[in-house]
């Protein structure tokens, strides 16, 4: 899914008002990486009304956008979700941190960010159920349970899977259905490729489905997911926020790529749930991820 087209103005505008509406839940904007989102985007609409656009290819101009898109996506949550008591405990950190994600390490802000923003995903599929207390999401169909976990480096990678699957065995101890671990690649993939430079927004779109698919490879296929196979645990979602360039410099895009992971056979309950749960991504089916997509992935995406 590539972000829709729209002038840097008009963008500017939806961050001024995604950040109006989310300071009135005491998201505090002074002094933090969204106020200097907010002005280098400030800085970038009145250059190119005076015909300049050399911010355009500036790492810290682009890192704005992307950063600032999911702030977007953040504040379309219905304000009854955001007003409970769980949302606002994530949203009044999500301003925190560095500007740039960080390098290995904790980055709180940004993980609570992927929670919201996987929430407002489902939200925008009318398939969003609200936050526990017991962990992170529940969505439709069938209310299961999500655990969200953002990855700064491919090194965290088995620890954090386990993290989500005890997760989810405890609340399917309690009584819920079995769930969904949520992963978001976005920085180990950024930073092994950069941004993309393609010639329209479907090849950007393809680079990214590739080089994620290619990380899966790499990294998920080595890993020994009968141990991550468990009763409360029906697959794993990734996401990838891709950024990069369509066919000139201007045309900044962010393309939010998910893939699904089986770790149950493929004719199982377990997996056919898997599959009918990830609806709540959009009304289009997950596409499998077949070993030749990931033998072509890893032939065409240099290992860095």
């Amino acid at each position: 899914m590539v972000s829709a087209h729209l002038t840097l103005e008009r963008f500017a505008e939806n961050f001024d008002d995604a950040i109006t509406k989310l300071k009135t839940l005491g998201l505090r904007i002074s002094a933090t990486r969204i106020a200097r989102y907010r002005r280098i985007i400030a800085e970038a609409v009145a250059a190119e009304r005076r015909g300049d656009v050399r911010h355009q290819l500036s790492p810290s101009f682009i890192n704005a956008i992307v950063e600032a898109s999911e702030i977007i996506d953040i504040a379309s949550l219905r304000m009854d979700f955001l007003t409970s008591d769980a949302a606002k405990e994530k949203l009044l950190r999500i301003s925190s941190g560095p500007e740039v994600m960080a390098p290995d390490g904790h980055d709180p802000a940004r993980d609570y960010g992927f929670e919201l923003s996987t929430a407002a995903k489902a939200y925008s599929n009318d398939c969003f159920v609200g936050f526990p207390s017991t962990g992170d999401l529940v969505v439709l169909p069938g209310s299961r349970p999500v655990e969200c976990k953002r990855l700064s480096s491919v090194g965290q990678f088995e620890r954090r899977l386990r993290e989500a699957r005890d997760q989810l065995d405890r609340r399917f101890r309690n009584g819920e259905p079995p769930g969904i671990i949520a992963m978001d690649f976005t920085r180990p993939l950024r930073l092994t490729h950069g941004s993309i430079v393609a010639d329209s927004d479907d090849l950007l779109v393809d680079a990214a489905e590739k080089q994620i698919t290619a990380f899966v490879g790499r990294n998920l296929l080595s890993t020994d997911l009968d141990k991550i196979a468990a009763e409360s645990t029906l697959g794993i979602l990734i996401r990838y926020l891709a950024v990069g360039t369509a066919g000139d410099p201007g045309h900044i895009r962010r393309a939010a790529v998910w893939q699904g992971f089986s770790i149950h056979p493929e004719e199982s309950n377990e997996n056919k749930a898997f599959l009918a749960a990830a609806a709540f991504l959009g009304p289009e089916p997950m596409r499998d991820i077949s070993l030749s997509d990931i033998a072509y992935a890893l032939e065409t995406v240099p290992e860095k």
